[in-house]
């Protein structure tokens, strides 16, 4: 499958909004100097009309004036002159110069009426009037401009909007869509059977994350499945040793008077030994159901782990005479609170595990200790060692580790159990190598906070969940 990389959604999305943030602000910005600009202009062009309208009063009231009969009418006409002359300077302001030389000409006519100064004024009036219209023509022209590069602006902007919707919407499609609806096959592939549907590989980055957290959990299924398989081929193969010794047992009782009272008690000795294991597989299996379901029954009382530790070292030295068991313990008592019989499975577990994978003849070494507020129980083997790979892969079901470990017969659940319990317990189990050789196993449980005799305690529930 080919793989193709974008960035992140969430960059994308930054990338879109600041662009959009960009784009937004530009509009603004653009829509508030072209309004501002159509104020200015507005106000301009109001400002030539008045100026216009003034100039026009100030023609009529100056033909009314060159027209008055009497005396008294042309006075009124020349202080309507005045009045219009300073109405057209306080609007004047682009054309001061050409205004000025207009109104010269208006009093020298008023101070000398003859048919040249009447001439001369209406003429510099007249230029007033042209330069005004020069100064609106010019206001126009740039309005018009503006109004081009805002419509420009305006279809690029739309452009832009356009495009990069499109754009994203492609990137979506491609980066988002196509990948999802391929993990989505891949996940009906997975559930239809299709453990080895592979998970897609391109797309954005949270979507890769997701491939890859797909693709962790399929291969951890597939792992356990593989477990699980071989599990069963293990229980298969150590339920045919017991079998095939209680059927000579029960082939040797067959045989009446023909098999001799010693040979009698052999088989039965050896068909009860093999019940006893027949009954402790069957019980590893229904501690899994239990753990698995999270209801791990703790009987939780106040109980001195050296006690745990020499009775359980005391019943395995009876099944192994042979085996020298070293016990090392502090002076005082070591209290936790847990469920005694839990702590000897534990015990039972390690101490078991060390006996087999040691050496024949060499011992086994337990030590207990109290540092603070924590109790410590550690086992060491001779054994032949654990790699750092195997560590990971130790406190999972179903796993034998090592050529030798597999060689030796078991359902690959003791460990598992263990750490259930110790972490059921609110402790810790771990694993180093020995100094010199072989390893230690040890769990770490809290101190109880108390010291009293052994005895059960109030408790809220029986259940722990694990």
């Amino acid at each position: 499958m080919r793989k193709s990389y974008y960035p992140s959604l969430r960059t994308a999305f930054s990338v879109s909004s600041a662009l959009f943030v960009v784009l937004t602000l530009v509009v603004a910005s653009t829509t508030i100097a072209s309004t501002d600009l159509i104020a200015e202009r507005a106000a301009a062009l109001s400002a030539i009309v008045n100026r216009v309208d003034y100039a026009d009063d100030l023609e009529v009231d100056l033909l009314l004036y060159n027209s008055a009969a009497d005396a008294s009418t042309q006075t009124d006409r020349a202080i309507r002159l005045v009045d219009d002359l300073d109405k057209a300077r306080s609007a004047e302001s682009g054309n001061r110069g050409v205004f000025r030389l207009a109104e010269r000409a208006v009093r020298s006519y008023m101070a000398a009426p003859d048919d040249t100064t009447l001439t001369d004024a209406y003429e510099r009036i007249e230029k007033l009037v042209q330069s005004d219209h020069r100064q609106a023509d010019a206001l126009v022209h740039d309005a018009n401009r503006e109004r081009s590069r805002a419509r420009a602006a305006a279809l690029i902007i739309s452009m832009v909007l356009v495009l990069g919707t499109i754009a994203i919407l492609v990137w979506l499609r491609v980066a988002a869509l196509h990948p999802i609806l391929e993990l989505n096959r891949s996940l009906k592939s997975f559930a239809a059977g299709d453990h080895a549907a592979p998970a897609p590989q391109g797309g954005a980055q949270e979507l890769r994350e997701i491939s890859a957290s797909y693709e962790s959990l399929a291969q951890t299924l597939r792992g356990q499945q593989q477990e699980q398989i071989a599990f069963l081929g293990g229980v298969a193969h150590d339920l045919r040793n017991p079998l095939s010794a209680l059927r000579m047992a029960t082939a040797a009782v067959a045989l009446g008077k023909r098999a001799t009272e010693e040979q009698l008690r052999t088989m039965l000795a050896m068909a009860s030994r093999q019940i006893d294991r027949l009954d402790r597989m069957v019980g590893d299996l229904l501690d899994v159901n239990r753990l698995e379901a999270g209801q791990l029954d703790l009987r939780l009382a106040i109980v001195d782990l050296q006690k745990v530790v020499e009775e359980t070292v005391a019943l395995l030295q009876r099944a192994n005479a042979d085996r020298e068991i070293l016990v090392e313990r502090p002076a005082g008592p070591c209290f936790v609170r847990a469920d005694g019989w839990r702590l000897e499975q534990v015990l039972m577990n390690l101490l078991s595990n060390a006996v087999k994978y040691s050496p024949d003849g060499a011992s086994v070494e337990v030590h207990v200790s109290r540092d603070g507020n924590e109790v410590k129980a550690a086992v060491r083997d001779r054994g032949p060692g654990i790699t750092e790979e195997e560590k990971r892969l130790l406190f999972r079901p179903y796993q034998r580790i090592g050529a030798r470990r597999r060689s030796v017969p078991g359902t690959g659940l003791g460990l598992y159990f263990a750490y259930r319990i110790v972490a059921a317990h609110g402790g810790r189990i771990e694993v180093a190598d020995a100094p010199e050789q072989g390893t230690i196993f040890s769990f770490h449980l809290p101190a109880a906070p108390i010291q009293m005799p052994d005895r059960d305690i109030p408790r809220d529930s029986l259940n722990a969940s694990v």
